[in-house]
């Protein structure tokens, strides 16, 4: 399986994570529920784009935005 950085530059053509995107993808892996509150821009989409790429399954994803 490829890493998170690999995958990253693989399909989003990026060298470096956001603050915060690696710690809360890292949290995820390891098998921890997540929650994820980050500012408008702050990369959220990716905390959750890149474990679902990541990994077999689904991944259940709630946006409280109306």
């Amino acid at each position: 399986m490829e890493n998170s950085i690999d995958l990253l530059k693989k399909y989003w053509r990026k060298d470096l994570f956001r603050p915060m995107q690696k710690e809360v993808i890292d949290h995820y892996n390891r098998g921890h529920d997540t929650i994820v509150l980050l500012p408008t821009g702050g990369g959220k989409s990716l905390c959750y784009q890149l474990p679902a790429v990541m990994k077999k399954g689904a991944i259940l994803v709630i946006c409280p935005i109306i």
